[in-house]
């Protein structure tokens, strides 16, 4: 069309981007009619980078238009014609890992018939560039963490062709700092005589803004600093008199006398001069003793408790205790050779109260294993009588869990472990010994006698010993491992002893138990999330494509979600433009006259553009046949063309084309 409006033409003032060392490029911004290396394409190719009113848009040129060496006109269709006006051109670009707060981008831009900028749907930034002259714009607000959207509004004042050019298009943003640990001043020492603790704060921080995180969002700050330190302290000790402990009294069931050591000690546990404590305090060195050596023990239990529940299962429980023949209550150990002990509790079934409760099915089983797995379990609403009910008649907010992490013992090994004989009860002679008989499983946990098979290692024997009888193994408490995310292992120390308390040489106390056993500890664990592949779109347009996302253990283990945190996790599905489905076709859109009727036939031409198989003009080189030109029929002699029009077909369809085109 010829333009008869006036147009002033905007100053050019091309705009630096003054960047900070630190600042980088910000990716994905382009300008119009480029290809992905930034270099301008030929007139009528598809525009890549930007919509067009939400569709792939066209270059193309003309010669009364400002233009850049850099950047080509782009348009709704390939020659320039509009199908919304004003139309809406759209560029989007990614700001993950750089702060949106330091962004800044400048460009120039020009419009037919004028343009406006605008950046993520908020207020008109720049304005207005024409088709005659480019106006500059400069944006340092307005940006959002993740994707951001510039929009061009193109208005046109008066019929076709509308189209926008953006020129040195560019943008620089500072990268986003990882969050680091933060440590805080160590406080008072636990102790002061002896070894003592003292402890800090460790927290994960953002350096942006000083907000405390999760300390899984310091994953790649490396390991969390300790949190507390041990030493030794000696400033506030004081000493005292420790006695030893009494030396066993002769055998008997009544009073006897005792004998034992009593150490000057100072208060860190180390041995001092006798000088040093005071000698009014000192306790005696010998009591009388009651031994019990010869007394019988056996079980006693007391009447059953009344039942825990009025309404299905309930519990009654009932104290046992090991009753010496003097009627004394003593530990349950005496009672190790009065036959099983008797339980404890009890359950039977109430009807006087019932109500409406979760029933939690049987567990599935865990898979045959011997470490950690998953099993499942049905929850249904169920009346206290035993009916199911609807799952609204039960207790909202308390729907038990249907699934739980286990450990299954089914390819473990059971095997019996025979403990060390006891002491004989007479240091000369013919005496009785006992010992611990268990049943234990490969992992190294005691286990119900039930499990192992073959002959039960005897847990008593009478025995000649002629000799001292005084030495023993001393075993330590087993230790607890440095925290850490899967196996470890805990260990003790063995110490052989005289009766008198002296260390002596192992090889005079015999065979040792064990001093170590397998131990799984995942206290150090961290937790991400770890995201599947996306999916392969198949449609041709707008289209949604998913992948799976899962929470994975530091050990490579997949756990339940809520062990991740829920603010990062990714999407799980997002909609994109998939060409790749689409089919192209010509299709006619207008005709010539009827040419006159030669040899049988006539013949005319034909107009026709390349679509989209969802209804979107495309770019002729997508079709891949041949173009039509020209048509034609056959005919019995000279044929006039109509002067009255063309025919009633020939004005449908000429009106669906005008149709399409408004």
């Amino acid at each position: 069309m010829i333009r008869t409006a006036t147009r002033g033409l905007l100053g050019l003032a091309a705009m630096l981007l003054s960047t900070a060392a630190w600042a980088d490029q910000i990716p994905g911004l382009y300008n119009t009619g480029v290809d992905a290396s930034g270099r301008p394409m030929a007139d009528g190719q598809p525009e890549i980078h930007y919509r067009v009113n939400g569709e792939q848009g066209s270059t193309y040129q003309h010669p009364a238009w400002v233009a850049a060496d850099d950047a080509h006109w782009i348009s709704a269709l390939p020659n320039g014609q509009f199908t919304v006006n004003p139309g809406q051109y759209t560029l989007t670009f990614d700001l993950t890992g750089l702060d949106p707060r330091t962004a800044r981008i400048v460009g120039k831009f020009a419009g037919d018939d004028e343009a406006t900028v605008s950046l993520n749907g908020g207020p008109v930034l720049a304005h207005v560039g024409t088709y005659g002259g480019f106006a500059s714009f400069t944006i340092a607000s307005g940006f959002q963490p993740g994707i951001n959207v510039l929009t061009f509004t193109v208005t046109d004042g008066g019929g076709a062709p509308a189209g926008l050019t953006v020129s040195g298009l560019s943008g620089t943003a500072e990268r986003m700092q990882p969050p680091a640990w933060s440590a805080g001043g160590y406080g008072a020492w636990s102790e002061t005589c002896g070894t003592a603790t003292r402890t800090r704060t460790v927290t994960c921080v953002s350096p942006t803004d000083g907000a405390t995180l999760s300390e899984s969002s310091c994953s790649a700050a490396g390991p969390k600093p300790a949190t507390a330190e041990t030493s030794y302290q000696t400033s506030g000790c004081s000493y005292s008199w420790t006695p030893g402990s009494y030396g066993s009294p002769a055998p008997a069931c009544g009073n006897t006398t005792m004998s034992r050591t009593v150490t000057c000690r100072r208060s860190d546990g180390q041995d001092a001069d006798p000088a040093l404590c005071d000698p009014a305090t000192k306790p005696v060195t010998e009591a009388g003793a009651t031994d019990y050596g010869l007394c019988s023990y056996s079980w006693t239990a007391d009447p059953w408790s009344a039942p825990s529940t009025t309404c299905g299962t309930a519990t009654q429980t009932r104290a046992v205790i090991c009753l010496r023949s003097d009627q004394s209550t003593v530990a349950d150990s005496f009672c190790s050779q009065a036959g099983a002990r008797p339980v404890t509790s009890q359950s039977s079934y109430q009807t006087s109260g019932c109500g409406y409760s979760w029933d939690t099915g049987e567990w599935s089983g865990l898979v045959a294993a011997c470490g950690p797995t998953v099993e499942n379990r049905s929850i249904t609403c169920e009346r206290s009588d035993g009916q199911a009910a609807p799952d609204a008649s039960c207790p909202a907010g308390t729907r038990p869990i249907d699934q739980r992490p286990g450990t299954s013992y089914a390819t473990c090994g059971y095997a019996w472990e025979a403990g060390s004989w006891s002491a004989p009860s007479r240091t000369c002679g013919t005496s009785t010994r006992s010992r611990t008989v268990s049943c234990l499983r490969s992992d190294g946990s005691t286990v119900s006698d039930d499990s192992c098979t073959g002959q039960r290692p005897e847990t008593s024997e009478t025995i000649a010993d002629f000799s001292t009888c005084s030495y023993q193994w001393q075993y330590t408490a087993f230790g607890e491992p440095a925290p850490a995310c899967g196996p470890s292992v805990r260990t003790r120390t063995a110490t052989c002893l005289h009766q008198d308390g002296t260390t002596v040489d192992g090889t005079l106390c015999g065979a040792q138990e064990a001093l170590s056993k397998p131990y799984d500890d995942f206290s150090a664990c961290t937790f991400q999330w770890s995201a599947g592949s996306w999916s392969t779109p198949s449609a041709c347009g707008q289209t949604t494509r998913t992948r799976t996302v899962t929470c994975t253990r530091s050990d490579s283990t997949t756990v339940e979600a809520d062990q991740c945190d829920g603010g990062s996790r990714p999407s799980t599905s997002e909609a994109v433009t998939d060409t790749t489905a689409c089919q192209y076709s010509w299709v006619q859109t207008a005709f010539g006259e009827w040419g006159a009727c030669a040899g049988g036939s006539q013949s005319r031409t034909v107009t026709a553009e390349c679509r989209r198989s969802d209804g979107t003009v495309a770019a002729d080189g997508l079709c891949q046949s041949a173009r039509p030109s020209s048509e034609s029929r056959g005919c019995t002699g000279p044929v006039t063309p109509p002067t009255t029009g063309p025919s009633g077909g020939e004005i449908i369809f000429r009106r669906v084309i005008d149709v399409v085109r408004e």
